[in-house]
This record gives structure tokens, sequence and C-alpha cells, in this order.
């Protein structure tokens, strides 16, 4: 198979970037090959990444009844193409409609949501069903922007550790931040780095299990902290975030937050009240 010749149309139109295989082939049949395959994959690209190329995590099943969900939440950090080779009427249609969002018009368009950069592990040196859990960090947008981290585990029993938001790439410093989990459905204010008190999130995750998080900022609009995580019903739903601008209303103006997206869907916003210390999402 030569990824090339059948994904060209995700190369940059700017141009030449070729979408190079990242790992060995994806085997659906063997229930070890799946966290492996993720775990190669991840470490991988930090080679693929330096290449001016598009790394290629390979297809994947959505009706897999344990390990189509990782998979998915691997490819929608990967920065790379998102495909999936179901058998006939074999499919999980509710999760692959987490990876991807109708965009507007009448034409009824669907497009998978994914970061424009390459993930890479934030350690490079944790080894495969070792007792630590795997996490890759990605970004969306420009400056301002919303930092991803996906957490798997490899290992052969439950890991349970702490998420920082020290753990997230493009963190900016004296900014404050929010951070949602996909699965858990929960949203923690994590304040900034560099507190004298820093936040952080337990999670444990059982054999295979995996967690999506978004880091967004937080900025100030009138008497309130203002953050939007993106789409909440899909996995990278920041990525379905063109711009954002918070205006924090001076002079006499009523604070202003502007979000444009370039999907349909829900919009998860958290707000925090300065007067009243009363919060809500």
């Amino acid at each position: 198979m030569q990824p090339t010749i059948l994904l060209g149309s995700l190369s940059s139109p700017s141009g030449p970037r070729p979408i190079v295989r990242n790992s060995d082939d994806f085997f659906p049949d063997i229930p070890s090959s799946h966290p492996w395959h993720i775990f190669a994959n991840s470490m991988n690209n930090l080679y693929t990444s330096h290449l001016n190329a598009l790394p290629d995590w390979d297809m994947f099943q959505s009706s897999l009844p344990t390990h189509g969900s990782m998979h998915a939440a691997a490819r929608c950090i990967s920065g790379g193409p998102i495909y999936i080779t179901d058998s006939p009427g074999r499919h999980n249609v509710s999760l692959i409609k987490k990876m991807t969002a109708s965009t507007p018009g009448g034409a009824g368009g669907l497009i998978t949501l994914r970061p424009s950069r390459a993930a890479t592990p934030l350690n490079p040196f944790v080894p495969y069903e070792g007792r630590q859990l795997l996490r890759v960090g990605n970004f969306v947008g420009g400056k301002g922007g919303d930092a991803l981290l996906a957490v798997f585990n490899t290992a052969t029993s439950p890991i349970s550790e702490l998420v920082h938001l020290a753990d997230f790439p493009g963190i900016e410093p004296r900014e404050r931040y929010i951070v949602r989990a996909f699965s858990a459905n929960t949203v923690v204010d994590m304040g900034s780095l560099g507190d004298s008190n820093p936040k952080s999130i337990s999670l444990t995750l059982d054999q295979s299990g995996w967690e999506f998080f978004t880091a967004t900022r937080v900025g100030r609009a009138g008497g309130t902290y203002v953050g939007t995580v993106g789409l909440v019903d899909k996995i990278a739903g920041a990525a379905a975030i063109v711009s954002k601008t918070i205006d924090p209303g001076v002079d006499g103006r009523r604070g202003r937050v502007e979000v444009r997206l370039k999907a349909l869907g829900v919009l998860g916003a958290y707000t925090i009240l300065l007067l009243l210390g009363y919060r809500w999402r």
C-alpha cells in the first residue's frame, strides 16, 4: 500500500509534503498488537515529524470491542490522516461521530477533527508495558490556542498517575487555564503555571484505557473569566475552532467572546464569575 497515492489529497497545498507510514501494519485479530501499535506510532513520530512529512498511523476498525476507541483517540491526537477499514455492515457509528463533524451549508459535508501538527510523546523513555502511562501531546491553533494531551495505558494492569498543567505542550506562563477530560466529561480550573499551590488531576486507567484532555486559556470578559473547549461531543473538539477572541471590555464597553468554528456541534464554555465566586459549565 502507498499512502501518498491513496491519501494525496491530505498533502499540503503550499508544497509537497509526503505521507509516510509511521508503523508496522495494523493487525485486528491480535489483541496484544493494539497497545503496541499505538506505542510504536507515538515513538516513531519523534523521527517522522522531522521529515517534512505527514505521519500515517495506519488504518483501524471502529468495531473493535476493546481497542476501537483507544485507536480512535490515538488517531485524533496524531496529527495524521484518520481512516477506518471496517467490514461491511460492522461500524461503531457512535465512535465515528466522535471523530467527525458536519460542516455548515447545505452540502452536508463531513470532516475529521484532528490537529494540523504531528504529535509527540512527552516522555520518550517510557518503556512499553512499563508502570507508566503513555502521554502524547499536540496543539491546535496559533498563539492562545488549545493544548491536547492523550493518555494511554499500554501495560497489562491498571495505572494511577497525576496530570499537571505543565504536562501540556504550549502552555503560556501567567495565563489561567481550564482542562477538560473527554471520557470523564469533567472540567477543572487548573490555575496558572508557577502557582504556589498547583492543581492536578488524578487519573486511573485500566489495561488499554485512555483519556483525552484539552487545556484552554481562560480570558477575562467583563466581570467573568471565560474559556471555550471546542465541540464537547468530539474527542478532539478543539480542532473545530478556527479562531476565538475574548474581549475584556474596557472604557465602558461590555466584555465579548467570539468563537469561529469550521464544523457544527455543541460548543463547550466554562465561566468563572469574578464577583460572586460562582462557577458553572
